[in-house]
């Protein structure tokens, strides 16, 4: 359902062969800041990661698919994290299991703390981080907002859903050196959560059916079944009035609008019986996100065309449908191959007109979203 906010999925500046491996945790003007969970390591453990981290090893760690490496800096020292990214990133992507889905939720909490759709739909916009105690910003909106991603990444990865991952290789190293068992707090780099809602893959019940073609049963449903995260969330969302909204409202809203989106592109594909095309596979983007200070490196695009490739490899037909929560990020997705289909305030629940969203609304206050869709 999430997009990253604009500047987090612009494209990779360059991409440079594999350097010989060196550890990102070096010297103090090359440390990484890639996981901001770093601060949560007992004193201890943390200083050892800081000053005591091993040297380079000797033989290359098992190649990664891309480097990227990041632009030059001018901004001042004093506006950097503690951390600075190092020169280059030693960098894999992997397909994440269920043990994973906190560490993906984390990133996604990062990635949306200030997103205008995820604050809008849980109700926490009102919590400015410097006009509230920091005690209260946590109690009232990042343990919703984790609970709420938590949910997303369990729910994902426990219906078949795929969900993709960037890690640091050199920081993962370093955790299994340092025999960090529970690294639920550690986030990824990025992470990109897919689910295929038709195709021959997806249950027969749940799609493709031959019903009428306003009937929502053609695409399989983005939840099953209850769970510890979902009841955690549901606990959470009670708590700030935000149940109803995310359920029964905004949520499916979203689903309407894919489903009138790719039911009028299906029936152009009908066959002569008016059956759906059986020989296709649709599947759609819930979430994409990058840690923030990753943004501007180039690895949303690698995301992207990583699930593309793997897609497209399994299935030539393979439609790809997203939700884009700001238009600024449309460019972006025009050059990946995607095509603007509908635009819509989430607010409102209406669609709008999508080539006044920037002079009408140039702030984004309507939270307006744009249904974008990858023909095969």
């Amino acid at each position: 359902m999430l997009m990253c906010p604009a500047n987090a999925i612009l494209d990779q500046n360059s991409l440079v062969s594999i350097p010989s491996s060196t550890s990102s945790l070096g010297s103090r003007k090359e440390r990484s800041n890639s996981l901001e969970a770093i601060s949560s390591i007992p004193k201890r453990s943390r200083q050892s990661l800081i000053e005591d981290a091993s040297p380079p090893i000797s033989s290359p760690p098992p190649p990664p698919p891309r480097v990227v490496t990041p632009p030059s800096s001018t901004a001042d020292s004093s506006e950097r994290s503690s951390f600075s990214i190092p020169a280059q990133l030693d960098i894999s992507i992997e397909t994440a299991t269920l043990k994973d889905y906190r560490r993906v939720a984390k990133t996604l909490l990062l990635a949306f703390e200030d997103d205008p759709f995820t604050n809008f739909i849980l109700n926490t916009a009102k919590y400015d981080k410097s006009k509230t105690s920091a005690a209260t910003y946590k109690k009232k909106k990042l343990d919703l907002m984790l609970s709420y991603f938590e949910y997303s990444a369990y729910d994902c990865l426990s219906s078949d859903g795929t969900v993709f991952i960037i890690k640091d290789n050199n920081f993962e190293k370093s955790l299994n050196d340092f025999d960090i068992k529970s690294t639920d707090k550690f986030p990824f780099l990025g992470v990109a959560l897919w689910n295929q809602i038709y195709g021959q893959k997806v249950s027969d019940s749940s799609s493709g059916s031959d019903s009428d073609y306003d009937d929502e049963d053609y695409f399989a449903p983005e939840t099953s079944s209850f769970n510890r995260s979902m009841l955690k969330f549901n606990f959470q969302a009670v708590k700030g009035r935000c149940r109803f909204k995310v359920f029964k409202d905004k949520l499916p809203y979203l689903v309407k609008v894919r489903n009138e989106v790719l039911i009028t592109q299906l029936l152009c594909r009908e066959d002569d019986d008016h059956h759906f095309p059986c020989d296709l596979d649709i599947w759609y983007l819930g979430d994409i996100a990058t840690l923030p200070s990753m943004r501007g490196k180039g690895l949303g695009k690698i995301l992207m065309n990583y699930a593309r490739d793997k897609f497209l490899s399994e299935n030539p037909k393979s439609y790809m449908y997203l939700e884009s929560s700001n238009p600024v990020n449309r460019q972006f997705y025009l050059k990946m191959g995607y095509r603007l289909m509908k635009s819509y305030s989430v607010r409102d629940n209406k669609y709008v007109d999508s080539d006044k969203v920037f002079r009408l609304d140039p702030k984004n206050h309507a939270v307006n979203m744009d249904a974008m869709l990858f023909y095969p």
